[in-house]
């Protein structure tokens, strides 16, 4: 059962500089993996002061390893199954959506290292980060210039008209 959240830190570390979508999958993979260490640790140790299970003095083997492990995640999924809505609820009010920002920088996040094997699909991925700076330069460029002609407290993001100081301190 250690196993299964030993097998998250990884998950866990990759994600650290994951957008949302890649940081709440690495955090249900844990949950997951926790919840079904207490719910089978628990029905397990339950049963053993009951029956006394033979074979908990014997050594295991990397077979039995592999197979403990394969029946314990089998058995993870089938009884968290019903829970996945929940499960959903729970990651995505523990790991919010950063609203437009985080979904302007997914656009520019497309370039990586292992496009450059593939010539064709890094330029194309080249073009479309290209596009999505060009269209955000774009977007501030025009609000820069409607706040030259326009301005106001309230046309800045972030600030209230109470919160400009006019005059001397």
């Amino acid at each position: 059962m250690g196993i299964a959240i030993g097998a998250a830190v990884p998950v866990l570390l990759s994600a650290l500089g994951a957008n949302v979508s890649g940081k709440r999958t690495a955090f249900v993979y844990l949950l997951i993996d926790v919840l079904g260490v207490v719910i089978w640790g628990c029905i397990f140790y339950a049963v053993n002061a009951v029956v006394h299970f033979d074979f908990m003095d014997t050594t295991m083997t990397t077979v039995s390893i592999a197979l403990a492990n394969t029946l314990f995640r089998l058995a993870t999924v089938v009884a968290l199954m019903p829970l996945i809505g929940l499960l959903e609820k729970l990651v995505c009010m523990l790991v919010p959506d950063n609203s437009e920002s985080s979904r302007e920088r997914q656009k520019m996040d497309r370039l990586e290292e292992r496009f450059l094997q593939h010539p064709a699909l890094a330029i194309e991925q080249s073009r479309q980060v290209t596009d999505a700076m060009a269209q955000c330069a774009m977007e501030n460029l025009l609000a820069a210039m409607a706040l030259v002609h326009q301005y106001s407290d309230k046309g800045l993001p972030g600030r209230g008209g109470d919160r400009v100081h006019r005059g001397p301190l």
